[in-house]
């Protein structure tokens, strides 16, 4: 789940549902990442799942 960065509706929606906030995208260069916010090993999940790294 995830939403725009800046559309806090999204964001206040999404964590009123009880999912958790467990990565942030990033950019350097044109190349995204994955910056872990919270449980390493969900972060590492959600990296996998969308085909990312992860930035430690």
């Amino acid at each position: 789940m995830g939403h725009d960065l800046g559309n806090l509706p999204s964001e206040r929606g999404i964590l009123a549902a009880g999912f958790a906030l467990v990565a942030e995208v990033g950019s350097r260069g044109g190349a995204l990442f994955l910056i872990p916010r919270g449980d390493l090993e969900r972060s590492d999940a959600a990296a996998s799942l969308l085909g990312l790294p992860l930035a430690v």
